[in-house]
This record gives C-alpha cells, sequence and structure tokens, in this order.
C-alpha cells in the first residue's frame, strides 16, 4: 500500500508541475474556464506545435489528470456528498490501475534490461559494482556468478565500466 501512497503523490506532484506549464496555453483557449477537458483536448490536438517540455506536460496530463478530470465533470450535477462519495470511488480504481499498469511497465522495462539473458546478467547489478569502484569485467563476472568466458556478458559488463568511467571522468572535469 506504501508503494501506491508514494506512486500517487508523485503522479500528483508531476501532475501539478504539468499543469502550472500548460494552463497559461489553456487561458490563451478560454480565459473564464481554462481547466477543462474540453480545453486540454483542444490544446492537446495541437500538441506538435510545441516544444518538447509542453509535449511531456501534455502526455502526463493526458495519462494521470484529464481522466479524473472528465469524471469531475460527468459528476457535476450531483450534490456534494454523492459526488464525494463517487469520485473517491473512481479515484481509488483509476490509481490502483494506474499503479499497476506502470508496476507492469517498469518490470518489463527492468527485463529489457538484461545485458546476457543466458545468464540473466543484469544491467543495474553491474552498475552497482561498478560504483562500489569494481573496475575488473572478470572480477564483476565472478561476483555476479556469470561465466568469465561468456562473450555477451562480458561484452555488457565492458560496456558499463566504460559508461561509467566517462561518466566519472566527465563528473571530475566538472568539479
Amino acid at each position: 500500500m506504501n508503494g501506491l501512497f508514494a506512486f500517487i503523490e508523485q503522479m500528483e506532484a508531476h501532475s501539478q508541475e504539468a499543469k502550472a506549464l500548460v494552463i497559461p496555453l489553456l487561458e490563451n483557449l478560454d480565459s473564464e474556464l481554462p481547466w477543462t477537458s474540453s480545453n486540454f483536448w483542444a490544446l492537446y490536438q495541437m500538441r506538435h506545435q510545441h516544444d518538447p517540455v509542453i509535449q511531456q506536460a501534455l502526455e502526463h496530463l493526458r495519462q494521470y489528470a484529464i481522466p479524473l478530470l472528465e469524471y469531475e465533470e460527468q459528476l457535476a450535477d450531483l450534490d456534494l456528498e454523492t459526488f464525494t462519495e463517487k469520485m473517491a470511488q473512481i479515484e481509488q480504481r483509476f490509481w490502483e490501475e494506474c499503479y499497476t499498469q506502470a508496476r507492469v511497465l517498469s518490470s518489463e522495462t527492468e527485463a529489457s534490461l538484461f545485458l546476457c539473458n543466458a545468464h540473466t546478467l543484469h544491467e543495474s547489478d553491474v552498475r552497482g559494482l561498478v560504483k562500489q569502484n569494481l573496475w575488473d569485467v572478470e572480477a564483476i563476472s565472478t561476483m555476479l556468478r556469470v561465466p568469465t568466458n561468456c562473450p555477451t556478458c562480458k561484452r555488457g559488463i565492458q560496456r558499463i565500466v566504460l559508461e561509467e568511467l566517462k561518466q566519472a571522468k566527465a563528473l571530475k572535469t566538472l568539479a
């Protein structure tokens, strides 16, 4: 449950940031009542005319804020008590579905970060060891219990080591 609450807080914080970016554009469409689903969809249709930051904000709102806004608009004629009760149910179901979907996508992305599927060598495991100043490919292979003679594992580890070395060097030159 804590994961769900953290997810909701994070998405709502992102929604507030995204909304702050697009409200001025929505006000150009309707200065009286800018935050409506119809105004959003009109702006969303023109999203390719805006810079990538605005496009990302619009996409985030499309996924995490507009569905709830549309429900609110549909229930607007209800009395406050009924509205509050129905919105609570809708929000609970909505956030549970979003959280489940995000976890599925996260696990799919995580699975795609295997450096060697045959030995289930995971990129994050290699990066964790490199960040602990372990730079030797054979030592990393041994620590992660993958064969030192597997060319796929070896190339994957070498790539991560080089990326981390470049990043460390870049940070050192900036300091």
